[in-house]
């Protein structure tokens, strides 16, 4: 019976994985609840998952990478790359792109790297007149292949490694995973500046912000006549105030001013207003002594030198929330202007639509406050404006991510011990404020991954993990452990395309080493196949974090990973089932 309930569990994670009816991490603690509920594991057992080391890892890895962005270290190469790509065309720089971004994703989280560069790729594609569609899916893919190459490089590779100390399993080196990566990353950039360059489409055409997100209809020009009812009115108390038109920009004597809803209204002003109903403001405005005109609507008819347009994609931390409730007007004073979604963009209702990880949306904001908005954890900001950085620092948070390296590659101590120390100092040495270390971590994967532990242990406990290895022998051990390790590598590489990296991960890994045990071998070889396979998920924009970042900003589908990705994905197993014996024998 309780292994028949770990399976209807596993099975309905699964669906609700896939389906995205819940939050991934509200998924992982129900799973937990249900655990504890029907006694599968004891409280402490279930629970275990927050004070295991890969989650404590993952924790501090993510401070460690916002100490270093937060210091502008990666600077000089954001700057480097986005000269590049504004005078280079696009293969050098796609190069130069990749083989960057793969070699900083092995020391610090490769999906902190891609929130670095992600913003430098679409500011220069832009001014170079590049779709910016053809760097994002490389800048991705190979980010994921880079962070293969250490053992703090991704979430999945602590996670593997946590839960093999957890059997007593000896943990992974360092840079044990790095023979197998190197290669990988190798492979990752030829295939991304040859092959893949030329299934990747030009999703996202290189144009204004405005025209991106289809504003022309949503925005109109107001001109005040003297003489209209208008004069000495604020919008928010003006006949036109139920249709809630945001102010966007002000001009008055030939010289732009800030707008806000209690502005007063002089003759001759001129305002830039977005409105979900355009047909209804001309009407009633005429009635106000209002002018109303509709135009061709460009970036700089709203930009002023007080005020930017901005794309921002959602983050895991706003997924399911609405724009009402990170009351965006009032604390990063940004006016939303549309959401992307899928291809597809929404005008109306923004304030109270339910945003999803891979939304962008289009801000008006000060520039002033762009900064606020930016280090708000809720939303990835994709311009590169210059930012508020503590460059003086910058030199201590290299020097305090070398010292967790070092300490981690001459096994001075568990991995967990230097990060936590090293994530602690970047707070101490003024790297980072507190909130800022706080807000660098994704709750989302710590939550998720400590509830999708505690199923692994419920396999674990109740002999699921042993049927359902024994299941998989039954049809293919007969064909040798090779075989059981290509079979364990596909159904990890398709179980991360609908679920998370690391939910699959911690799902596997159990599974992984009852087989090994089944076999009477050694159980690393396939806890390799689990972390490699799950890391490098390339045919699904939802199987890894930076898949999902690119996913709205390149206005990629669904379709476009499985094109470009399954070749890649092909040539990884391949490859991973030939080596990992080699390197890690049986």
């Amino acid at each position: 019976m309780e292994i028949a309930i770990v399976a209807m569990l596993v099975a309905g994670s699964v669906v609700l994985f896939v389906s995205e009816a819940l939050r991934v991490d509200i998924v992982a603690l129900l799973v937990m609840a249900v655990i504890m509920g029907f006694g599968l594991t004891t409280p402490q057992e279930a629970l275990a998952g927050f004070s295991n080391p890969a989650t404590v890892t993952v924790a501090a890895m993510f401070v460690l990478s916002a100490g270093l962005d937060r210091t502008g270290t990666l600077i000089p190469i954001s700057n480097w790359i986005t000269r590049l790509i504004e005078e280079k065309g696009a293969l050098l720089p796609l190069l130069a792109l990749t083989a960057v971004t793969g070699v900083v994703s092995a020391f610090i989280n490769n999906t902190a790297a891609v929130a670095i560069f992600l913003p430098a790729v679409m500011q220069a594609t832009k001014a170079a007149k590049i779709s910016p569609s053809r760097f994002l899916m490389p800048l991705s893919f190979v980010s994921m292949a880079g962070g293969t190459i250490t053992l703090i490089g991704t979430s999945t590779n602590l996670l593997v490694n946590g839960i093999a100390v957890g059997h007593g399993i000896e943990r992974f080196g360092l840079f044990e995973f790095a023979p197998l990566g190197l290669v990988l990353l190798f492979v990752s950039l030829v295939y991304t500046a040859t092959l893949g360059r030329k299934l990747t489409p030009e999703r996202r055409r290189p144009r204004d912000l405005t025209q991106e997100f289809e504003m022309g209809d949503f925005i109109s020009a107001l001109s005040v006549k003297p003489e209209g009812k208008a004069v000495k009115q604020t919008l928010k108390n003006s006949s036109l105030r139920h249709l809630k038109p945001d102010m966007l920009r002000l001009t008055r004597k030939n010289v732009d001013q800030r707008p806000t809803e209690d502005t007063v209204l002089e003759p001759e002003d001129t305002l830039m207003v977005r409105t979900d109903d355009p047909k209804q403001l001309e009407e009633e405005g005429e009635a106000l002594g209002v002018q109303v005109t509709k135009k061709g609507v460009e970036d700089k008819d709203i930009e002023t030198p007080q005020a930017m347009l901005v794309e921002a994609g959602v983050g895991s931390a706003a997924e399911g929330s609405t724009l009402r409730e990170a009351d965006v007007k009032k604390s990063f004073d940004a006016v939303p202007l549309a959401v992307s979604r899928k291809g597809r963009v929404r005008h109306h209702g923004l304030e109270d639509y339910p945003l999803r990880s891979g939304d962008t949306v289009l801000f008006k904001v000060e520039r002033d406050r762009v900064d606020q908005l930016r280090l708000s954890g809720t939303f990835l900001v994709l311009s590169q404006e210059e930012k508020e950085i503590r460059p003086k620092k910058a030199t201590v948070a290299v020097i305090i991510l070398v010292g967790v390296i070092l300490a981690a590659a001459f096994n001075l101590g568990p991995i967990v011990v230097s990060a936590t120390i090293g994530a602690l100092c970047m707070v101490l040495s003024g790297c980072l404020t507190t909130e800022e270390a706080y807000r660098a971590i994704d709750w989302k994967v710590i939550f998720l991954l400590a509830g999708m532990l505690s199923l692994g242990t419920a396999m674990e406990t109740t002999g699921a993990a042993q049927a359902f290895s024994g299941q998989v022998l039954g049809a293919v051990s007969s064909l040798g452990p090779h075989a059981v390790l290509a079979c364990l590598y596909l159904i990890t590489t398709l179980l991360t395309a609908g679920m998370s990296n690391n939910a699959t991960a911690a799902l596997l890994a159990p599974v992984a080493i009852s087989m090994a045990h089944s076999l009477g071998v050694d159980p690393r070889p396939f806890l390799v196949a689990v972390a490699f396979a799950a890391s490098a998920c390339f045919t699904s924009p939802v199987g890894y974090q930076t898949n999902l970042m690119i996913y709205g900003p390149g206005r990629f589908t669904f379709a476009d990973f499985i094109r470009v990705g399954a070749p890649l994905n092909l040539i990884f197993l391949i490859i991973s089932v030939l080596l990992i014996p080699q390197i890690w024998s049986f």
